[in-house]
């Protein structure tokens, strides 16, 4: 016997609980993007500290982001591989998905509890090694790429001045960056099955929320 929509929308709110558990809590967000900030800002500071102390660990002074970038990177492959999902999933005040996508059918399932049995399996399906790396990339090496290029750039126009080509090209490539890291974003924020919301209305809720400094303000530093 098949589902109605009605049906299968009881199923998935009576569902809700469950795989919820499968992903990150707030409690656990927050206290992770907090530590990462109180944690490269200590480092800075020791850094600072003691290259003003000992001139020998001058160059300590400039890898601080590596060591950051170190640690995220652990906390990101651990949260990924056992949660599904970044430790960090604030986007504009969204939260992102990460997960694969499964094509999920449940009038296909013969019962209901079938049918729950095999949305729970699709929900709680680990990500994809490949998936994995890439989430990685975009979502932790590519904005500490941005920042180091960034940089670059200032110091080319600060020598060379602002009609350089190469700060011009490094220019380019930071914007295509950007363009990447919002467009991955993007998909995983409007496309996703088992959202209840049309795209068109996240996209407007996501037009809204970044507007809001203090949403702003908790999202992943890009």
């Amino acid at each position: 016997k098949k589902m109605n929509d009605s049906q299968i929308l009881d199923l998935k709110k009576a569902l809700g609980s469950g795989v919820g558990h499968s992903k990150v809590s707030f409690f656990l967000m927050v206290p992770m993007n907090e530590f990462i900030h109180y944690f490269r800002n200590g480092m800075l500071y020791l850094a600072n500290t003691a290259t003003s102390h000992f001139t020998q660990l001058v160059p300590l002074r400039y890898c601080c982001d590596e060591v950051v970038l170190s640690l995220e990177l652990l906390l990101q492959i651990y949260y990924l591989r056992t949660k599904s999902a970044t430790y960090s999933e604030y986007f504009y005040g969204f939260k992102r998905s990460v997960r694969d996508k499964v094509d999920l059918n449940p009038n296909k399932a013969s019962n209901q509890a079938q049918a729950r049995k095999k949305m729970r399996a699709a929900y709680l399906k680990p990500l994809r090694t490949f998936h994995i790396l890439i989430s990685l990339f975009f979502e932790t090496i590519l904005p500490y790429l941005k920042k180091r290029l960034r940089a670059f750039v200032n110091d080319l126009e600060s020598r060379r001045g602002s009609k350089d080509w190469l700060g011009r090209l490094a220019k380019a490539c930071l914007y295509l960056g950007e363009i990447s890291l919002f467009v991955f974003q993007f998909r995983y924020l409007v496309d996703d099955k088992f959202m209840y919301f049309k795209p068109y209305l996240q996209l407007f809720g996501l037009v809204i929320r970044s507007q809001n400094q203090y949403e702003r303000a908790q999202s992943t530093p890009q």
